[in-house]
């Protein structure tokens, strides 16, 4: 497969940029709980790697209506994660009937590396932005031994938007604090808690409606003027609270893939987003759910079971 044809069957696949990349050593500058599991060298996942195949999808916010206001609302990253990993994992799958050896799906510091190959400038929030994507895209890397031909390194490497100077504005929408000049604190971030985690009960009206993910500082960031879309009609009826907390996810997850559509999860949260919106007429899946062998989706239906009768004071 040559470039041109790499880069023809990425965009048929649905990515919007395509780089093949030699590999580089691109030490993360912050480790945390979220990042600690991923490499920072290419050949330390794959040896024998001659070529890092990054791909990028943009997304389009949804648009949130009013008549959400009473349901649940999720980010529209989940739904492009889910098409760039399947689509990565056919482009790599070609690769290999080719008779390259390749690795999808890999854990890789991709920030740092988008950084050093001057790909992308990082923002106040830390987040990459890419020039007409914004910081709404995800990101998947191949890993392969095709010896492709490969982008140059810049000589000198920006790695920090000079539109994020004075602006601040992802600080001071952040809910929760966790953005400053130091950079993002994970132990705060409501994104980083909102797949599995236990969320500490100060924090749940935090999230008010959103199921899955949080966006507030990319909505504030003026790097990321894009067009909204509208959910599709389908996934919007899935999310209906009193389905989620039944466990009727509906065409969710297909949207959003397996692995983020987990049951537990989702009732989980779908009974932490009933509280906040003191959805009474939720109680009785509330009640049910009280009942479940899951310690976890118990005590977060006991909570909003309280948050609606006016008994929780957090």
């Amino acid at each position: 497969m040559t470039n041109e044809a790499l880069e023809k069957r990425a965009r048929e696949l649905g990515f919007d940029r395509v780089w093949a990349l030699r590999p580089i050593y691109a030490p993360r500058r912050r480790v945390n709980r979220l990042n600690a599991n991923v490499a920072d060298d290419p050949e330390a996942l794959a040896p024998g790697t001659q070529t890092v195949i990054l791909l990028l999808k943009g997304y389009a916010p949804y648009r949130e209506a009013a008549e959400n206001g009473r349901g649940a609302m999720i980010s529209a990253y989940y739904a492009a994660s889910n098409q760039a990993y399947a689509a990565a994992k056919a482009l790599a799958r070609e690769l290999r009937e080719e008779g390259w050896h390749t690795l999808s799906g890999a854990q890789i510091a991709i920030k740092p590396m988008m950084a050093q190959y001057g790909l992308g400038l990082e923002g106040y929030n830390t987040l990459i932005a890419v020039d007409g994507l914004g910081s709404r895209f995800h990101a998947q890397v191949i890993l392969t031994d095709a010896p492709f031909a490969r982008e140059p390194l810049p000589e000198v490497m920006c790695t920090v938007d000079e539109r994020c100077r004075g602006c601040r504005a992802c600080a001071r929408v952040c809910p929760v604090g966790a953005i400053s000049d130091a950079g993002v604190d994970i132990e705060k971030c409501l994104r980083a808690r909102s797949e599995g985690e236990f969320i500490p009960p100060e924090l749940r009206p935090l999230y008010e409606n959103r199921l899955l993910g949080c966006e507030i500082c990319q909505n504030a960031c003026l790097r990321n003027a894009c067009e909204t879309r509208e959910m599709p009609a389908d996934v919007s009826e899935s999310l209906e609270l009193g389905r989620l907390l039944r466990g009727d996810l509906g065409a969710l997850a297909d949207e959003i893939g397996r692995n983020y559509a987990r049951k537990t999860r989702i009732r989980v949260k779908a009974a932490m987003l009933a509280g906040n919106l003191r959805r009474a007429d939720c109680m009785g899946e509330l009640k049910e759910l009280l009942r479940s062998d899951s310690e976890r989706e118990s005590e977060m239906a006991a909570w909003a079971i309280r948050q609606i009768e006016g008994k929780e004071t957090t």
